[in-house]
């Protein structure tokens, strides 16, 4: 099947063999302009390209637990097997049920200290194509 690198990246995550992601790393938006962050995948279906993603539940989260989240996440709190209440009580995980043609991009957000790159080595560099667009004097 060919994809555009969005795609691509989500299809991916499938092979991914290492831990959860982070809370906001990874977005994926869907055509319907619904927003959701990526925690783990969880199945697909090659033959009909659909997914079942697992997801940052973020509804019982208000402005000040999220800057708190926000906080931990920048002060390193983050590891190998965090569960996601460990940042917050009320963070919870959800699952996305979608087919592939369903999202419309996906997100790769660096600013902060993380990257895809350390859980993906096997992404190869030659072949993305840049996306979205640089802040004067960045390097990400």
């Amino acid at each position: 099947m060919e994809l555009g690198y969005g795609k691509s990246l989500i299809w991916l995550l499938f092979d991914m063999t290492g831990p959860a992601l982070p809370p906001y790393l990874l977005e994926v938006v869907m055509k319907t302009g619904d927003r959701y962050y990526i925690h783990s995948p969880n199945v697909r279906d090659e033959e009909r390209e659909s997914m079942v993603l697992n997801i940052y539940d973020f509804r019982a989260i208000d402005e000040v637990a999220e800057d708190l989240i926000k906080k931990m996440l920048d002060e390193d709190k983050w590891e190998s097997g965090t569960k996601p209440e460990n940042l917050h009580p009320l963070l919870t995980v959800a699952r996305l049920r979608c087919d592939l043609e369903d999202i419309a991009f996906c997100v790769e957000w660096l600013s902060r200290w993380w990257k895809l790159e350390s859980l993906f080595p096997e992404l190869n560099e030659e072949k993305k194509r840049a996306l979205g667009f640089r802040t004067p004097g960045g390097n990400d």
